[in-house]
C-alpha cells in the first residue's frame, strides 16, 4: 500500500496491496476497512484493491498440483466463490459509521503520496508544528500526532487524537503529543520518550515510535509552504 498505489497502478497492473498485513485484531481489522472504504471507487473488474478484507482478490496462495480435497472443496464450491466473484466486481464498503466518526477516538496515521496529482485531499497531508508546545496538528482538523497510550514500548502506534496538552487530567499530561522536529538530522523526536518517528517498513505505510537509529525511515521533510 506504500505510494497508494490504488489511485495509479490500474494501468501497469490488475492488483495492488492497499495496506500492510492484516493482523489478528479487531483495530486492524477496521483500520484496514477504514483505509479501503476511501479507496472503492478505484476498483473494478481489470484492476483490484487488495486490501486483506473488503471482499479482496481471490489468490490461489498453495501449490495447485498438491491440494488437499478440503482445500479443492472449497475452492470449487460456487456457492463460496459467488460470495467473492460476483460479475460486477463492486468492493465491500461500509453501510453505517458509529464511534469511528466521534471527536474523542484516535486514527492511525499512514504515510501517503505528496503528489500534486494524488486525490487525496489535500488538508489530510498537511501539517503545523508548533516550537513552543512541541504539538504536531493536522491541518484538517487540528488534532495533534500522538503516541498512543502515552506507550514507551518498541513500536508503538502514531495516531491522531484530541490535544491535551498539560492536562492533568488525562494520561501521561498530553506528553505523548510532544515533539521535537531536528532541521539537521530530519528527525521528529518524542519529548516523552526519546524515541523517533518511524516509518514501518515490515507494516507500512504505518508510522511508530522506535529508538532512534539515524536511518532514513526517521527522517523527514518539512515543506514550510504547504505544511506537508
Amino acid at each position: 500500500g506504500v505510494d497508494t498505489p490504488a489511485l495509479w497502478a490500474a494501468d501497469v497492473g490488475n492488483s495492488w496491496r492497499t495496506k500492510g498485513d492484516i493482523r489478528d485484531n479487531w483495530n486492524s481489522m477496521m483500520f484496514n476497512i477504514d483505509i479501503n472504504n476511501d479507496l472503492a471507487e478505484e476498483a473494478g473488474p481489470g484492476g483490484w484493491n487488495d486490501p486483506g478484507s473488503n471482499k479482496a482478490p481471490l489468490l490461489i496462495g498453495c501449490d495447485v498440483t498438491n491440494m488437499s480435497a478440503a482445500t479443492l472443496a472449497t475452492l470449487t464450491n460456487p456457492e463460496v466463490i459467488a460470495v467473492n466473484q460476483d460479475p460486477l466486481g463492486v468492493q465491500g464498503k461500509k453501510v453505517a459509521f458509529a464511534s469511528s466518526k466521534l471527536p474523542n477516538i484516535s486514527t492511525e496515521i499512514v504515510v501517503a503520496n505528496c503528489s500534486t496529482s494524488s486525490k487525496i485531499e489535500p488538508k489530510r497531508l498537511q501539517w503545523t508544528y508548533n516550537s513552543q508546545d512541541g504539538t504536531i496538528r493536522s491541518a484538517l482538523n487540528g488534532r495533534c500526532l500522538s503516541i498512543n497510550n502515552c506507550s514507551t514500548v518498541e513500536g508503538a502506534t502514531i495516531v491522531l487524537s484530541e490535544c491535551h496538552i498539560n492536562d492533568s487530567q488525562t494520561q501521561c499530561q498530553g506528553k505523548n503529543q510532544q515533539w521535537t522536529v531536528g532541521i539537521a538530522d530530519q528527525t521528529i523526536v518524542s519529548q516523552m520518550n526519546g524515541m523517533c518517528l518511524n516509518f514501518n517498513l515490515q507494516h507500512g505505510p504505518n508510522i511508530d515510535a522506535h529508538t532512534c537509529d539515524e536511518q532514513d525511515y526517521q527522517q523527514w521533510l518539512w515543506n514550510a509552504t504547504d505544511g506537508t
